[in-house]
């Protein structure tokens, strides 16, 4: 009787099954975080950056081999105890860019002869800064980087950072500079 009863189910539901298989399957499959490779650049200044198992690979410079990306990244900000990334970056006038970590992420590795460099905030001084740039520059050089790509394309538009972002999906056979 119980296998009459899951035998006419499954009849009726076959098309309902599927459906349900595929869309599960297609959309398990779009991993947007691991896909691309995003590229900042304010001022002539560029930087690189891939984003591969709750860690952000950044690179001063185009680069758009995650491999070489990785492996040669002058920072590296580790979001794996955060489970998010809630970090800026701040590009000065002089080439250099800097990384502010806002509570998502914490800088694991940073190289000492590159553009990049952190520096500490007081609580109070984080705040100034991060007012300052938004009543009276708006966020003109400062861009907040999201794991969630269009979290991030929506967050700076509002805060109308001149920063330029560029997408594009990760390609192994491709070399840096």
């Amino acid at each position: 009787m119980a296998l009459t009863q899951v035998k006419r189910y499954l009849d009726n539901n076959i098309s309902k099954i599927i459906f349900i298989s595929v869309f599960a399957l297609i959309f398990s499959s779009c991993n947007e975080k691991d896909s691309k490779i995003v590229h900042y650049e304010f001022e002539g200044i560029r930087v690189s950056r891939y984003d591969t198992d709750k860690k952000t690979y950044l690179y001063y410079g185009h680069c758009n081999n995650p491999i070489i990306l990785t492996e040669k990244a002058s920072a590296v900000v580790d979001w794996r105890f955060d489970d998010y990334i809630f970090t800026f970056l701040l590009f000065h006038k002089d080439g250099r860019v800097e990384i502010i970590t806002a509570g998502g992420g914490k800088i694991e590795k940073l190289l000492p002869k590159s553009k990049f460099f952190e520096k500490d905030y007081e609580t109070g001084e984080y705040f100034k800064l991060m007012e300052n740039y938004r009543s009276i520059k708006g966020y003109r050089e400062l861009f907040q980087m999201s794991d969630n790509l269009k979290l991030e394309k929506k967050r700076n538009e509002e805060f109308k950072s001149t920063v330029k972002v560029g997408y594009e999906l990760e390609d192994d056979k491709m070399a840096c500079p």
